[in-house]
């Protein structure tokens, strides 16, 4: 006890002089509008840390957390509240109504309000200091609605609702609107595109007729295409402004793995073939398409991760013998992402040739929410699934963050 007392004040007082500030800029999920999963501060990464949060609410969270900067982390717990603490101390605490839980990932824009969805269909946001700007009650007869991440879009959010409803929120005073609504299955958040176009793509539950709609800035509709022959398996993501997509497209009699490639009109540019149906996929500002795939059946998991040129030229692939839960993060010299194998969790470090050089077990981390993110400064950060503690990977002296 008296160790583990210790070392968490040795990471507290060694992070004190490496503190990254707020960077007055969006704090989006997936590395940003166009969630490619790419971020350029990753690090090479070697040890896991965990940090305990300077709060009484240990309930555990509901949500992948929200890092400002190095040091500051909003967290949506199972208490119906989200805080903003460091290890010191809790720097503010806010209540929802209605003992209302959070889902889907939250934002934070460049002047830290943040905004955040609750399952009862009611959407937040705070200001810098906690205090409540709005709250707004989306209209609808469900008891528990689950979300996909706020995604920033002009001068509001895009909020996604799993029923197949994007709302489009204005920041300032929280008025709601519907941009886009389907009896189908949308596929993920919105994504956008540098000009501010808002990109949603539709399922159609079985048919091989899935689509893509485009939206201007203004919410308003700009051209809408049907991927024929084509069933999406990915969440679409923009690289260099170029729209991926994965699915299934059928040719003939069969139905083979591939991912479209399509220019900001909906014109497809070109395509290829992984070796398994594309279940995430991320890219880097090289154009390279990472794209993890798995097939669903009888027997033991087993998840394929290559990698691919822009034009679709494999680079490499590696197999591994349990099921990946999540994309690919991707950043300038290396990958990696966290997995769960039987009662095991770890962080597996891929450079880019596509060699496992590190795996990194979070073995004596609790409970955690395998969706990670990137913070400011580079650390991979996991919230509680219960319990008070954040778990990270980092890389250097992090080592003596160790417990």
């Amino acid at each position: 006890m008296k160790n583990y007392i210790f070392l968490l004040l040795t990471a507290a007082l060694l992070s004190c002089s490496e503190h990254q500030q707020f960077q007055e800029e969006d704090i989006v999920m997936n590395g940003g509008a166009g969630r490619n999963n790419y971020y350029e501060t990753m690090q090479s990464y070697t040890q896991a840390s965990y940090e305990k949060i300077a709060s009484s609410d240990t309930a555990g969270c509901t949500a992948p957390p929200l890092c400002l900067s190095s040091y500051q982390t909003v967290l949506a717990t199972r208490n119906s509240s989200i805080i903003k603490a460091t290890a010191y101390k809790t720097e503010w605490k806010a209540k929802l109504d209605d003992s209302a839980l959070i889902s889907g990932g939250m934002f934070c824009d460049e002047k830290q309000n943040i905004y955040a969805c609750a399952t009862n269909g009611e959407i937040y946001s705070f200001d810098v200091e906690g205090k409540r700007r709005w709250k707004t009650k989306i209209p609808t007869s469900k008891r528990n609605i689950i979300w996909e991440d706020i995604v920033p879009a002009g001068a509001g959010i895009l909020c996604t609702s799993h029923d197949g409803v994007v709302y489009y929120l204005v920041g300032n005073t929280g008025k709601s609107s519907v941009v886009h609504t389907t009896s189908s299955a949308i596929a993920g958040a919105p994504i956008v595109n540098d000009a501010g176009d808002v990109l949603i793509a539709t399922m159609s539950m079985g048919e091989s007729t899935d689509s893509l709609i485009c939206f201007d800035a203004q919410m308003k509709k700009k051209w809408g295409i049907v991927l024929s022959n084509f069933r999406i398996t990915a969440s679409p993501i923009i690289v260099n402004n170029e729209i991926i997509i994965g699915g299934m497209k059928r040719e003939t009699d069969a139905e083979i793995p591939f991912i479209e490639i399509l220019n900001t009109e909906g014109k497809i540019l070109r395509g290829f073939s992984p070796d398994a149906t594309p279940r995430y996929i991320s890219g880097n500002k090289s154009g390279d398409v990472y794209t993890v795939n798995y097939n669903l059946g009888i027997g033991e998991p087993m998840s394929i991760v290559q990698c691919f040129t822009n034009s679709g030229t494999k680079k490499w692939q590696m197999t591994f013998r349990f099921a990946i839960s999540s994309p690919l993060i991707v950043g300038n010299d290396l990958s990696c992402f966290i997995a769960q194998r039987d009662n095991a969790i770890g962080c597996y470090v891929l450079n880019n040739e596509g060699k496992l050089i590190r795996l990194i077990q979070l073995d004596e981390a609790p409970n955690v929410l395998l969706r990670s993110v990137v913070n400011p400064a580079g650390a991979i950060t996991l919230a509680p699934l219960k319990g008070g503690i954040l778990t990270k990977v980092t890389a250097g002296r992090a080592s003596l963050f160790n417990m």
